[in-house]
């Protein structure tokens, strides 16, 4: 059954001035901690055996009557230390869902979901300023794989009626192949990113978002209680990645996310420590699927908040870490280890090129396009 929301209109009016402020600063809330988790979600080890596609879902609008509008506004962010001027996007849709930007770095500095109470947080782990993204060696939420995380891109505003967002470009990109990178936000709750450009040598650029997740809210003091499944058979050992190496099965593995899992799980109990994730899966469309059309590859759910996270790609790969490499220092934004986890649709790695997946054989020159959406809704 699906769960209806409804949200007094004072919210609405919150959220509207919050996004036309001329230099509304975002949340970073690294070292913030947040309420534990009660002893009344622990039955939800019990979803673990059911599909998360079996649970109702419901997206989020404060007032169907009177929805918001797509819109997109642009503001100063202040100066790099070389003296380029940076500059701040916000893009809002008719639900309420925000998302921001800087495009230094092409970075996802926030993106704004309700829970399942109507009330709205940052899921994105971020830097407070300028000067700290430029001493941030975690990149968060930057565009990586082509030498530009701590460039300032040129860009142009993408405004449709299905969508909004900004379109950032590096000329001198990918070993000087020009690339272009699209971050839109669409009235479906969609986050879509688009990479798109010319392959500077054989194989297929390794280009993707460098974002940490927590959909708790950005200030959480950790993401181990998502549940995640990945639609996967097969995943990469980083250990034993080499030319020709064939994936491993996830079978009787810490790597089994076929059903949902707590992130938790994967705990080394005498160390209260997580396996340190930092693989990829090779997802069960890669050996036959439309190159350009997105499927469903993974599933997020936060069971305090209720909000859900499902991921589509047109990649054959999928890449998790769980924030182990997270340090609390200014290198990490402030955050701990394991206060967000990446989610990131990849390339093969080099290893599925002896396969025969195909898109992992690009000849040098020819064109690549990626598109990854990041689709949210509330979970009743």
């Amino acid at each position: 059954m699906k769960l209806g929301f409804c949200l007094v209109a004072f919210v609405m009016g919150c959220v509207t001035t919050i996004l036309l402020s001329a230099h509304s600063p975002d949340e970073a809330v690294a070292g913030h901690s947040s309420s534990s988790i009660s002893s009344a979600e622990s039955d939800l080890h019990s979803e673990l055996e059911t599909s998360l596609n079996s649970i109702p879902r419901t997206t989020f609008n404060p007032n169907p009557a009177e929805p918001f509008k797509l819109a997109i506004a642009q503001f100063p962010y202040g100066k790099t230390k070389s003296g380029e001027t940076v500059t701040r996007f916000e893009c809002v849709n008719q639900n309420g869902y925000r998302l921001k930007m800087i495009n230094y770095g092409a970075t996802i500095t926030a993106f704004y979901a309700p829970d399942r109470n109507g009330n709205f947080a940052n899921v994105v782990l971020n830097c407070g300023d300028i000067e700290a993204y430029q001493v941030c060696t975690a990149n968060l939420g930057a565009t990586i794989g082509i030498g530009c995380e701590k460039n300032v891109w040129p860009f142009e505003i993408i405004e449709t009626e299905s969508e909004v967002g900004v379109r950032f470009v590096q000329n001198g990109s990918a070993k000087g192949q020009p690339v272009v990178a699209e971050y839109t936000l669409s009235n479906d709750n969609d986050l879509t990113i688009r990479f798109s450009g010319r392959s500077p040598e054989a194989g297929s650029p390794q280009i993707f978002n460098r974002s940490y997740w927590n959909l708790a809210g950005a200030g959480a003091p950790s993401a181990r209680n998502h549940l995640i499944r990945i639609d996967a058979r097969q995943f990469y050992d980083p250990a034993n990645i080499q030319y020709g190496i064939l994936p491993r099965s996830v079978k009787r593995t810490a790597f089994d996310f076929r059903k949902p899992v707590l992130l938790e799980n994967g705990s080394d109990n005498s160390r209260n420590q997580l396996i340190a994730y930092r693989h990829c899966w090779l997802v069960n469309h890669a050996s036959g699927f439309n190159h350009s059309t997105p499927g469903l590859v993974a599933e997020v759910f936060e069971p305090k908040s209720g909000r859900r996270m499902e991921v589509l790609t047109n990649q054959p790969c999928l890449h998790l870490e769980n924030g182990n490499e997270l340090d609390g220092q200014p290198c990490s934004g402030g955050f701990e280890s394991q206060q967000g986890f990446q989610l990131t649709p990849w390339s093969c790695p080099e290893a599925t090129s002896p396969i025969g997946l195909t898109y992992a054989l690009r000849i040098a020159d020819t064109p690549f396009q990626y598109t990854n959406i990041y689709r949210y809704s509330v979970q009743p």
